[in-house]
């Protein structure tokens, strides 16, 4: 059984190369609240650190989803709320955009 998964979008454009889009997911109630996606979310960070370079990582957080987001532990910051950005169970659900800027590398 997979307990979860973590993917990093990035771009070959030159504007937004810079730029890491995380998601993740913890597939099963069974293995929620057990530092599966804070696992996850720590090496995305070892990714787009060590790895990509990346001076932004960002990620998504619905509203609507009831357990605490690993982010904060992390040192993600809220960097928005778009509303009605996605649909979740019949209805629009808001968003809260986290994430962290990293000074680039000279």
């Amino acid at each position: 059984m997979v307990a979860g998964f973590g993917e990093m979008i990035t771009h070959a454009w030159p504007r937004n190369n810079h730029v890491g889009e995380v998601d993740l997911v913890v597939t099963d109630r069974e293995h929620q609240g057990q530092g599966i996606g804070r696992k996850l979310l720590e090496t995305m960070i070892e990714l787009s650190d060590d790895w990509l370079h990346l001076v932004r990582l960002q990620l998504f957080v619905w509203s609507d989803n009831t357990h605490d987001p690993p982010v904060r532990a992390l040192r993600l910051r809220d960097r928005g709320h778009p509303q009605k950005y996605v649909r979740g169970r019949g209805a629009h659900v808001d968003a809260h955009i986290m994430g962290r800027l990293r000074a680039p590398e000279a």
